[in-house]
């Protein structure tokens, strides 16, 4: 689940305009908020989400509805997060809640990505690596939770 959203999802969203009020259902047409991107593209693996109810939540809220409960944390710099990004396997897929921002975040080949609709200067859709992403260095708070291990939604992907 993860490989498919990570390897092949992802990449058809790489820029598609952000905007505020942005929720496009289609990559590179329109305009997509962070909340709709991390929504649309779960609702893209075929589980069943409304992705208008997710979206429009606080970022802690989502992580709270989608992630594995037992996974969830917080951490007060970025420095205390990276150190626990470093313990996760390849391909686990974690939502990350900034303060006035959502995303994903996930270890590739060993190298740390974050994947989100940037707001910062109108960028949309990107994925950048963890070290070069100013919207996550301005952030003094990072909610974190484990999609891949939410067992509720596999069993809602798997077939």
């Amino acid at each position: 689940m993860s490989r498919i959203l990570i390897d092949s999802i992802f990449p058809y969203w790489r820029g598609t305009p952000w905007d505020f009020n942005g929720h496009t259902a289609v990559p590179r047409q329109g305009e997509i908020a962070c909340g709709y991107f991390v929504s649309t593209t779960i609702r893209h693996l075929g589980i069943g989400i409304n992705r208008y109810k997710v979206a429009q939540q606080a970022a802690a809220d989502i992580i709270h509805l989608l992630c594995d409960t037992a996974s969830i944390q917080e951490f007060r710099s970025l420095d205390q997060l990276r150190a626990k990004l470093e313990e996760r396997e390849n391909y686990e897929l974690l939502i990350v809640g900034l303060d006035f921002h959502v995303g994903f975040l996930y270890k590739k080949e060993d190298v740390l990505y974050f994947a989100h609709s940037n707001y910062l200067d109108r960028k949309g859709v990107e994925v950048e690596r963890f070290d070069d992403s100013p919207a996550l260095r301005q952030s003094n708070l990072y909610v974190l939770g484990s999609f891949s291990r939410n067992a509720d939604m596999i069993r809602q992907w798997t077939p």
